[in-house]
């Protein structure tokens, strides 16, 4: 019985001491080493960085609170901060992903592009509507989103062949 209280003891003072080491121990972008050069994404709401308020700039996204604490601006993240993607780019050191539809952006390669669009669904609004559902913020679905990753994909190509 003394021993197991005295492993017991030790692995709870490694593991305090662990805890201290932690922080200073923790590489700042953890999925460095796995050197990512470019994310793409496709999705909704959870991962827009800004592709729905340039398809409907009155949505309540492209305004304040939305954006204030981190990025002092509205950015057309539907959140106050940062969004997981954001948090994955940190992770990896790629700058945050700028959205698809963000066209006053002069930088056609880089680190990636966001596809994704709040309140797009799986499937297409005409089929959402033959089950009466209804999809009132966006048309762009998943479809659409891979035709945009699709043309920017051969974009990308044809300017690297000429």
């Amino acid at each position: 019985m003394a021993n197991t209280k005295a492993v017991f003891s030790l692995l709870i003072a490694l593991s305090a001491f662990s805890l201290l080491l932690l922080p200073k121990c923790i590489h700042a972008h953890p999925l460095k080493v796995c050197m990512f050069d470019a994310i793409y994404q496709l999705g909704d709401s959870i991962s827009d960085t800004g592709n729905l308020i340039r398809e409907n700039p009155v949505f309540p996204c492209s305004r304040l609170p939305y954006g204030e604490t981190f990025f002092k601006k509205a950015t057309g993240r539907c959140s106050n901060g940062l969004l997981m993607i954001d948090y994955i780019a940190l992770a990896a050191g790629i700058p945050f992903l700028p959205p698809y539809l963000d066209h006053d952006k002069s930088i056609f390669r880089g680190w990636g592009k966001n596809f994704a669009v709040a309140g797009s669904t799986a499937l297409s609004n005409d089929l959402l509507a033959k089950m009466n559902i209804s999809s009132p913020f966006t048309s762009s679905y998943l479809n659409v989103q891979l035709d945009w990753m699709s043309t920017y994909f051969n974009g990308i190509c044809h300017n690297a062949d000429g």
